[in-house]
């Protein structure tokens, strides 16, 4: 599903704050993090935006 570009911004803006704040040099360095802490994966996921990080398995 396709968000408003407003509803976009809003949730590129919070991803980014959350991620600025780990230390990475390449996607493989972010994922890992993200994957094994549920800490992260709750801050990412937001209910009122519709978004959800999902791992395939």
């Amino acid at each position: 599903m396709k968000l408003p570009p407003a509803k976009q911004k809003k949730l590129f803006n919070e991803a980014t704050a959350i991620l600025r704040s780990l230390y990475w040099k390449d996607v493989k360095q972010l994922t890992m993090p993200v994957v094994h802490n549920e800490t992260l994966q709750e801050q990412l996921n937001s209910k009122e935006l519709g978004s959800e990080v999902k791992q395939d398995k």
